[in-house]
């Protein structure tokens, strides 16, 4: 009985560290997004008053932010009921 709850705390821990990498990594591609559009908000701004282009781009890289900021608390929940 002992090895059976070893092996699935082994198993717990790897399932939590495997999320801890997925979240990293989609931390990386809402941050590409975030620079994506950005870039594209700004070329729109070309035909679009300034004013308006530069609150769109405080709105959408402030939705990025927040995403980021979900994911890293949840690594790091993650992590840190791992690594001890």
């Amino acid at each position: 009985m002992d090895k059976i709850m070893v092996l699935v705390n082994k198993v717990i821990t790897w399932i939590k560290m495997n999320f801890a990498t997925v979240f990293g990594l989609a931390q990386a591609v809402i941050k590409a997004l975030k620079e994506i559009a950005t870039g594209l908000i700004n070329l729109l701004s070309i035909f679009a008053f300034t004013a308006s282009a530069e609150a769109i781009i405080v709105k959408v890289r402030g939705f990025f932010e927040l995403l980021d900021g979900w994911l890293e608390i949840a690594k790091t929940w993650l992590l840190a009921n791992v690594v001890k």
